[in-house]
């Protein structure tokens, strides 16, 4: 038999445990509003990560704490979209349109976004100083300037990586250039302007087609070296009376005419000198001496005339 609670508390016995009866909720106009505004903040948050900022929350009407919840989500996430928006501006401008010059901005920004700008504007000036440098530097080159080198330094600080391994390239061709350049003009000047043969130029730490160019140089120096040295030997044995050279040195265009008029001249003298003396022999070695000397004097003198 059950025993009842008063017959329990007699006993000494707890009292029976009744369930709580179950209390109806009545509805709650701002608590539902909070519900909905976590979990559109939610979605947002959810948004962000993926790396869509383009979600705001709503305002109207929202004061307080929560207020002040949702306006610091948009601020936060339209200056991340700024972010993007100028990160994609400057990657235009300085990769596909070469305006190096060109810097990102987000206005008066502090702390983090400071920073954001700031490495990103540094790291466009340290990609754009040596190709700056390098573009000035040819710049100089075509010109013919060729005492200009390119800095290996920004900041007092050595390049790295491929920008140092860029400027020495770009040194490295102005050093042959200037190396071709001095020893072309030295043999030139050498050669047309002080009339010293033999000259040749030098082809030290050059290679390829820089050392063509001066082998080519050097031929050239050297052809005309032997063709003018053939030519003055045999005209000074001419102006001497001596009719037994001729110019055998290989020649072409206008320094082959020049050869064959010089050949001609002596196969004339030749003929001229095998006439005879036309004052008729003398006897004694006296005679002969004076006839040769003669003879020798005439064809000096038709050598000038000819040469």
């Amino acid at each position: 038999m059950e025993r009842t609670d008063v017959q329990r508390r007699q006993q000494g016995l707890p009292a029976r445990s009744r369930p709580t009866p179950r209390r109806t909720r009545r509805p709650d106009p701002y608590v539902d509003y909070l519900d909905e505004t976590l979990l559109s903040l939610r979605d947002a948050l959810r948004a962000a990560k993926q790396g869509d900022f383009s979600v705001r929350l709503l305002t109207d009407g929202a004061d307080g704490p929560i207020g002040e919840v949702l306006l610091s989500f948009n601020a936060l996430a339209e200056q991340n979209a700024a972010l993007v928006t100028e990160l994609g501006r400057v990657e235009r401008a300085v990769g596909a349109e070469g305006r190096t010059t060109e810097r990102a901005s987000l206005g008066p920004v502090t702390g983090g976004w400071a920073l954001a700008v700031e490495s990103l504007n540094s790291l466009v000036e340290k990609t754009a100083w040596p190709i700056t440098q390098a573009r000035s530097t040819l710049g100089f080159v075509a010109e013919g300037d060729l005492t200009r080198e390119m800095p290996l330094y920004i900041d007092g600080e050595p390049l790295q990586g491929d920008f140092r391994e860029l400027g020495a390239t770009v040194n490295t061709v102005v050093a042959r250039l200037r190396t071709l350049s001095s020893g072309v003009s030295r043999v030139v000047r050498e050669m047309g302007t002080e009339g010293r043969l033999g000259v040749q130029a030098s082809m030290e730490g050059l290679s390829g087609t820089w050392k063509d160019l001066v082998d080519d140089v050097n031929l050239l120096a050297e052809s005309l070296t032997g063709q003018v040295r053939n030519i003055a030997l045999v005209s000074a044995a001419i102006a001497n009376g001596d009719l037994s050279q001729k110019i055998t040195v290989e020649t072409r265009g206008e320094i082959l005419e020049l050869k064959n008029a010089i050949n001609s001249t002596v196969d004339q003298l030749r003929a001229f000198a095998a006439e005879g003396d036309p004052g008729g022999p003398r006897s004694g070695n006296r005679g002969k001496l004076g006839a040769q000397g003669r003879r020798a004097r005439r064809l000096r003198c038709l050598a000038g005339a000819h040469l």
